[in-house]
């Protein structure tokens, strides 16, 4: 059976007539699709079926995504791979799937649908994916459970200059400057981009980018964009188990709006707790954290 492709551009139409379209996936969402094709399925091209809507928004390039994939050989059926729960953000290209057509066909669907694409290893996950032959063919069934913005989607908003420079990437990613600026002693908090989302309350469970620096510094200390992927954290202080942020970020957190983006310059007194410092903090440093606000989970 060979694929045929439908329409122009990195894979075919979200409708498909091709191999993808060969594929039944009826198993429960979001754990195991039980997908069933005839084999062997042999895909000379990526194809994409949208096999069961989602009622959410639509997906869009530069969403994250929470998405459950299971792979499939196309010549057996049997499953290669499975990750449940997986955060993806379709901006960075995370996850096993890379900057490859698999991730972009996730646009096909919306928050709540099943997507399935076929192609072979090479197409879908480059060369070495998988460790699989370049030329074996792939199902690749998604069920994707939330959508949301990869960055802060609220409107700008004037902060003073006793704050650092920061600057945004296309994508979001904050660079910081200090300059001469004298680190503050007291807790700072300032909205950078007002949302209009949900309020946060304490012991909320959050999707954020994050990034943290002490304060002069160059490099960062904690960087959710260096992991290719959101982070969840709670809006509460540290515990004994090490959940939780640093107080001086988890006060600043409480009472702020999913869609912001917020600075947060916390003071040693507000930090980690003596002995609890992660790599690249020392007991003393003063802190600055640039948190967007995607979700409540």
């Amino acid at each position: 059976l060979t694929a045929c492709s439908t329409a122009a551009g990195p894979y075919a139409d979200c409708s498909s007539s091709g191999n993808a379209a060969l594929v039944s996936a009826n198993g429960s969402f979001g754990a195991d699709p039980k997908a069933e094709f005839p084999t062997p399925l042999v895909a000379k091209s990526v194809d994409v079926s949208v096999v069961a809507t989602g009622d959410g928004p639509a997906i869009s390039s530069s969403d994250t995504i929470v998405a459950a994939t299971t792979i499939y050989d196309g010549s057996t059926g049997s499953v290669l791979a499975s990750q449940q729960g997986e955060i993806l953000a379709l901006s960075l290209r995370s996850f096993v799937m890379g900057d490859f057509p698999v991730t972009e066909a996730l646009t096909c669907g919306t928050a709540g649908a099943r997507v399935v694409v076929t192609g072979t290893a090479s197409q879908l996950f480059g060369e070495s994916a998988l460790g699989l032959a370049p030329e074996t063919t792939l199902v690749v069934v998604s069920d994707v459970s939330e959508s949301y913005p990869a960055k802060a989607s609220g409107a700008d908003q004037i902060v003073g200059n006793e704050f650092p420079g920061v600057v945004l990437s296309p994508i979001g990613q904050p660079g910081i400057t200090f300059g001469s600026k004298p680190a503050p002693s007291a807790l700072m908090v300032a909205a950078s981009k007002l949302g209009n989302g949900a309020i946060v309350a304490a012991g909320d469970s959050l999707a954020v980018n994050l990034t943290g620096i002490v304060w002069g510094y160059t490099a960062t200390f904690a960087s959710s964009w260096s992991n290719s992927a959101p982070a969840t954290i709670v809006a509460s202080p540290l515990d004994a188990t090490g959940q939780g942020v640093v107080a001086g970020l988890a006060e600043a957190l409480v009472g702020q709006r999913v869609g912001s983006q917020v600075l947060v310059v916390v003071p040693p007194s507000d930090g980690y707790p003596a002995g609890s410092e992660p790599s690249g903090v020392s007991a003393g440093d003063t802190l600055f954290f640039i948190v967007d606000i995607l979700a409540i989970d």
